[in-house]
């Protein structure tokens, strides 16, 4: 899946080129996840093509840059990938060696998008055109060097961004969700998720642009707290407090039908007494529960991530 997320880091490059493998492999899981974003949508019996048009329009781009690209590396115009049917047969075709006029090969590097870049084995030509041996090249394993140079605590931050990104993004397309906040909330809410699984998976590989991009990611998800806060405030006033379907009109009804004449009073005011002590609480609950540890993750995974020793890893 490494494919996928480096054709979303050239989000809008149409330079270069794009090896046949860079482009089918992010054609593939594109597809898988729009059929799951389709099978999400029927299992919630949600009709609404939201979230469908929503990762349609965020990935037009990127798709049409690596298209782009793939065009580029057989040598050919951008604007070949308009003609239809055509654009399949030049998308599946092998790419030029060596270099051409839109870049130098993509496969003259290791088999991913972040290996280093390898020497042709064989030989070099000179003056006299009488080649000159010379030992061929020995690939590094990048991966390893970085397994090696990464600590347990970026490591840690890296799983956390993709396992936290993922389970946002679950929990987002609830539907009862999306009541509560708005879709403009949601969806800031899922692009959020989706750029933080991003991030950590490009932390492993200790990219200095994910380091920046999880503090900006900090830094917003502090500035929204106040919103996230309101919003669920407002929700639970609506729904619990001044609703006519809420639970103390709800309590307040039962203690009418089914308590005795003699202690209704009684326990309608006892009612009225709690439901004041839980309109002084309920804030300052919610404060705890939803802002607090927002404001400790996020304030903690910015001051981690400007420390110069973690710094010096991404150099």
């Amino acid at each position: 899946m490494i494919w996928y997320f480096t054709v979303l880091l050239k989000y809008a490059d149409f330079s270069g080129r794009a090896r046949r493998k860079e482009y089918w492999m992010f054609t593939l899981f594109n597809t898988i996840i729009l059929f799951l974003i389709c099978l999400i949508q029927i299992v919630l019996m949600n009709n609404s093509q939201f979230f469908l048009n929503t990762y349609i329009l965020a990935i037009l781009i990127p798709s049409t840059a690596v298209g782009v690209r793939r065009m580029h590396d057989i040598g050919y115009s951008g604007w070949f990938i308009l003609i239809p049917i055509y654009n399949l047969f030049l998308f599946a075709c092998e790419g030029d060696k060596d270099t051409n006029e839109y870049g130098t090969d993509p496969k003259l590097v290791l088999d991913s998008p972040h290996g280093n870049e390898l020497n042709n084995p064989g030989s070099i030509p000179i003056a006299d055109n009488n080649p000159v041996p010379i030992q061929t090249a020995v690939p590094i394993h990048t991966e390893d060097k970085m397994e090696n140079k990464r600590t347990k605590g970026v490591t840690f931050w890296a799983w956390a961004f993709i396992i936290s990104g993922t389970l946002g993004v679950l929990g987002a397309i609830n539907p009862r969700l999306i009541e509560r906040y708005g879709t403009t909330l949601t969806s800031i809410n899922i692009v959020g998720c989706v750029v933080s699984v991003i991030c950590g998976i490009f932390i492993l590989q200790l990219n200095e642009t994910a380091r920046k991009a999880v503090i900006l990611l900090g830094i917003i998800s502090i500035i929204l707290s106040p919103i996230v806060f309101k919003l669920n405030l407002d929700y639970t006033n609506n729904n619990y407090w001044n609703s006519d379907y809420g639970y103390f009109q709800k309590r307040r009804q039962q203690i009418i039908d089914e308590v005795k004449p003699e202690l209704r009073q009684r326990k309608l005011e006892e009612l009225g007494k709690f439901k004041e002590a839980a309109e002084k609480t309920v804030p300052t609950l919610l404060f705890f529960l939803l802002v607090a540890p927002v404001l400790i993750f996020q304030g903690t995974q910015i001051y981690f991530f400007t420390r110069p020793k973690v710094k010096e890893q991404f150099k």
